[in-house]
């Protein structure tokens, strides 16, 4: 589901940055996860399609690119949404 995730949002947000990570494992005890593989991952993009979008509106379009895996299993989504120039003063690239 990994890659999966990754090509989608890469069809969709054309990102300078992309990393999706598997978290499963950080949460396979906790209450209403369903199981221990893909339900939980995050999603680090860096992409101008999130210019002039409020912080709600960036995770919403993330989301929404991501409804597929939710009805596939998915549990949780950790989203980190941000602009080149966002990445550049966090990151430094």
């Amino acid at each position: 589901m990994k890659e999966a995730i990754a090509k989608e949002v890469a069809e969709n947000l054309l990102p300078k940055f992309l990393m999706v990570t598997d978290n499963s494992h950080l949460h396979a005890r906790h209450k209403g996860t369903p199981r221990t593989e893909n339900s939980h991952f995050k999603v680090s993009v860096c992409s101008e399609k999130f210019l002039n979008l409020t912080l709600i509106k960036r995770h919403q379009l993330v989301n929404k690119i991501c409804k597929l895996f939710f009805d596939q299993g998915m549990h949780a989504l950790e989203i980190e949404a941000l602009t080149h120039q966002e990445w550049s003063v966090k990151y430094g690239q």
